[in-house]
């Protein structure tokens, strides 16, 4: 797999996003995904793997949200307009590019089940997780919820359990980059699971509307800041 995207690919990767629909899953020669346009590109495989010229914190993240988002965003002009620049983003950064999906897991999606906690019986601990941000804090939820979900059958307390699964992980692997003993691992695994915690908050079990979710959370502006190299010290 070349480690280099080369401005012929990106050409032949512009022409494939502008004349196709992106689906879910993996698609088709004629309508790839996301990660598929860009190997169609590449290599002229239809597959979902991630290019050795892509960062692989973007790539992993990249692969949730083409099956996550809806049909109207993954088919805008910014989100294709940014898959170029993710085909090329290479593995320099990864760090930076983790420590930016932490902060939208805290600052993005972890407010937003706040109300459904608070119907849940689950609103202080949930308050707490917010301002504690760490994996104990994570780990008071998810027993709390696991157990109601067991107790009550209930939908939604199964649903924070799983947000807060994701939150806690994000946090272990944050505190083992903060301690500088982070790893490659750690920057993927924290790429994966923020979407993951994405996904789970998008579900109409929880809010109203998964469309107003994806808006407020603009996966296409992170995108492109997940794109961009970190200003020079």
């Amino acid at each position: 797999m070349t480690a280099r995207f080369t401005t012929k690919m990106e050409r032949r990767l512009r022409a494939i996003l502008k004349t196709s629909e992106l689906p879910k899953g993996l698609g088709t020669y004629q309508n790839p995904s996301s990660m598929a346009a860009i190997n169609l590109a590449i290599s002229e495989e239809l597959v979902p793997y991630v290019p050795d010229c892509m960062s692989l914190v973007i790539g992993k993240w990249v692969l949730i949200m083409n099956d996550a988002v809806p049909h109207c965003i993954r088919n805008s002009k910014r989100w294709k307009k940014a898959l170029p620049l993710a085909a090329k983003s290479g593995q320099d950064h990864e760090e930076h590019r983790a420590n930016i999906l932490v902060e939208w897991l805290w600052n993005d999606i972890m407010p937003l089940p706040q109300n459904a906690a608070d119907l849940t019986g689950l609103g202080r601990e949930w308050h707490t997780l917010l301002e504690q941000r760490s994996s104990d804090a994570a780990g008071a939820v998810y027993l709390k919820a696991l157990r109601k979900a067991e107790r009550d059958c209930d939908l939604t307390a199964n649903r924070l359990e799983a947000i807060t699964a994701n939150a806690g992980a994000v946090a272990r692997r944050q505190r083992a980059i903060v301690s500088g003993e982070g790893t490659p691992e750690d920057f993927v695994k924290i790429g994966i699971r923020s979407a993951e915690a994405a996904l789970c908050a998008a579900n109409d079990r929880i809010l109203e509307s998964a469309d107003m979710v994806w808006r407020e959370l603009d996966p296409c502006d992170l995108l492109e800041r997940l794109c961009q190299p970190p200003d020079p010290q």
